[in-house]
């Protein structure tokens, strides 16, 4: 048994006997093997079950002098392994082992950690208390920065791509919005690691992302993983850093964004995210904001204001996810064995998996999800009106059995914000449209509603 000699919790511990009563038993954290380090961004105590009381700090102030940054840094797992305590340093890569015969303690890194002490459990001597967590306010404005990618830089665009960029240009440069395309390009100023200033924010396994994908392929060949899993990487990672909007190039923004999106998220300090919430993905347990289900929320527009802790919790989970891939199935894979989570209300799991990570959070804390205003763009107007495939699609944009000119009035007038066009959508759109002077010259629907040519 671990000697602890205090006599009150002061300092930083000295909250938790004021702040936590005796918890019902769904506030007690258990965590087994399957969950490994996987980290909870909620906070914890330790606490001594026969006495009730905040029992942690001498072992928290050590590892507190040891291994914080900030003095308010605070740790979220304790694992009782076999004689030894482990503790994890919350946004560190360390953790401590204590001798629970005396108090003895060694300094191992997460990896070894989870290598060499393979059997987690709960001690039937100690538990792990949830603090309720306090609601986090955002007064600071989304920055009036628009984020998308391409991976071979903005020259290398597809012509509807381009097209719609510029049309952000013309609609939010005026307002003070910059647009910037990061992208791959070896040598570019726009370069994802040169913009984010390292692989800090991104998965350790980075580097070898193709091969594991490989894996992951060769595995589950029916479902595969998409080719834009760097670019999700990289979304999340700008907006946890920088906030900001988040656009795919295929967004075609057909109104200013202040008014209807950026302007009530900036006027309420509650929220920290806004997006398109797709409620065929949501589940009926989900954390409700205006009563939609937030956790089936879309990454192809995103709206942050800066030190999201939604999002940067969002970006730890989807990189932890990535870290601990093994190249099996994602519904193999330990974060997903919960059936709760619900992974499989997305259309496609395997290739929706940064919204799979979302889900994952907002069922381990449902709380941060009231963070997120829902926002209704109507991004799939032109497809209820006109047809999902693409052969419909191409004849709308083209103005076939359509007049262009109506269509577009129509779309202004039901209030569509955003029309979105998924990949397989744009085949027979790419193959006419070569390039941006191609829509400039010829008549079609997004000539009708930007009005201008770049």
């Amino acid at each position: 048994m671990i000697k602890i000699a205090f006599f009150s919790c002061i300092l930083v511990l000295a909250s938790c006997l004021q702040k936590i009563v005796v918890s019902k038993d769904e506030d007690t954290k258990t965590f087994n093997k399957d969950s490994g380090f996987v980290a909870s961004p909620a906070e914890f105590y330790v606490f001594q079950k026969s006495t009730k009381r905040c029992v942690g700090r001498h072992v928290k102030s050590t590892i507190l002098e040891e291994c914080s940054h900030s003095p308010n840094q605070i740790f979220q797992k304790l694992h009782a392994v076999g004689s030894y305590f482990i503790l994890r340093a919350k946004d560190t890569n360390l953790c401590i082992v204590f001798s629970k015969q005396t108090s003895d303690r060694k300094k191992f890194s997460l990896e070894e950690c989870a290598a060499e002490n393979d059997q987690f459990f709960t001690s039937d001597e100690f538990e792990l208390r949830k603090i309720p967590r306090s609601p986090k306010t955002y007064p600071r404005p989304v920055p009036k920065i628009i984020w998308t990618f391409w991976d071979k830089g903005e020259k290398a665009l597809p012509a509807f791509n381009a097209y719609n960029v510029s049309h952000w240009r013309h609609l939010m440069g005026p307002l003070g919005y910059e647009v910037r395309i990061v992208d791959l390009v070896e040598g570019s100023p726009n370069h994802a690691l040169t913009v984010l200033g390292g692989k800090e924010l991104l998965p350790k396994n980075w580097d070898h992302l193709e091969e594991l994908i490989t894996t992951i392929k060769q595995n589950t060949p029916e479902v595969g993983v998409p080719p834009v899993v760097k670019s999700d990487m990289i979304r999340i990672a700008l907006l946890s850093k920088f906030g900001g909007v988040w656009m795919d190039t295929s967004n075609v923004m057909v109104r200013s964004l202040e008014p209807i999106v950026l302007n009530p998220l900036n006027s309420n300090e509650n929220f920290s995210l806004t997006g398109y919430v797709e409620r065929t993905y949501a589940s009926e347990n989900s954390t409700r904001v205006h009563n939609i289900p937030v956790d089936g929320l879309e990454n192809w527009f995103l709206a942050a204001k800066p030190n999201s802790e939604l999002v940067e919790e969002w970006r730890r989970m989807f990189v932890k996810f990535w870290e601990t891939h093994q190249g099996q199935s994602l519904f193999n894979h330990p974060m997903y064995k919960d059936q709760n989570i619900e992974v499989s209300r997305l259309s496609n799991p395997e290739y929706l998996n940064q919204h799979a990570a979302l889900k994952y959070l907002l069922h381990e804390v449902p709380e941060l999800g009231d963070e997120i205003l829902p926002v209704d763009l109507k991004p799939w107007w032109l497809q209820e009106r006109i047809g999902w495939t693409a052969h419909k699609l191409y004849l709308g944009i083209i103005g076939e059995k359509v007049n262009l000119e109506t269509l577009a009035q129509e779309i202004k007038h039901e209030g569509v914000s955003m029309l979105k066009f998924a990949s397989p959508h744009l085949f027979e759109i790419r193959e006419h449209f070569k390039t941006v002077e191609d829509y400039c010259h010829r008549p079609n629907l997004l000539k009708e509603l930007f009005g201008h040519c770049p």
